[in-house]
């Protein structure tokens, strides 16, 4: 049995029916113990993320695009090399 931290803080939120029924649908296929646990759960990870190292949305979209394009061109000389071991370059068509 894992000894936790005591927890001697509260954070009250109010939902409506339709919020606390998702949430309580959620956290029961998720296998929390309970909605409560659950929401802390999520609320830390929520917390981490947003306290990690935060790098520009800019440089992670030009290093994406950058990746896709190196892999759509592997893609393509892959496909050239399998129609041309199975014979059919003529409908396929050169890169």
């Amino acid at each position: 049995m894992t000894i936790h931290n005591r927890r001697g803080r509260n954070l009250s939120v109010r939902f409506s029916e339709e919020e606390y029924s998702e949430i309580e649908e959620v956290s029961r296929v998720g296998r929390s113990r309970s909605v409560s646990e659950f929401a802390r759960n999520i609320l830390l990870l929520c917390a981490r993320t947003m306290s990690g190292p935060k790098g520009l949305l800019a440089e992670d979209l030009s290093t994406l695009s950058v990746q896709l394009s190196d892999l759509d061109s592997a893609l393509v000389t892959l496909r050239y090399k399998l129609c041309r071991i199975l014979g059919s370059v003529e409908k396929v068509g050169k890169p």
